[in-house]
């Protein structure tokens, strides 16, 4: 939220079926992020999430490990379309 209120372009990815804090106006969690439930397992979704990647600021994920390298949606993939990116991680890994 820091970096939103700071005026990046944040995006979260997460599941499709919304969060686990509340319902849109009781989530305060997305403050500033808009968040973006997506599917991993459709063919566009990589596609898409890539091309969100290139105009954002910071991504923050919240998968399990792995599961966002696997279709093409990690770190590195990521960095290939913007070296600025900040990537981030919801979860306790590295």
């Amino acid at each position: 939220m820091l970096l939103a209120d700071l005026g990046a372009d944040v995006i979260r990815l997460e599941r499709p079926g919304g969060g686990m804090f509340g319902d849109g106006s009781q989530d305060v969690l997305p403050r500033g992020r808009p968040s973006v439930a997506i599917d991993l397992k459709h063919r566009d979704a990589v596609t898409a999430v890539l091309d969100l990647v290139e105009r954002a600021d910071v991504l923050i994920e919240g998968r399990r490990p792995g599961v966002a390298e696997r279709p093409g949606i990690g770190q590195g993939d990521c960095w290939a379309r913007n070296v600025a990116l900040v990537f981030g991680w919801m979860t306790a890994r590295r």
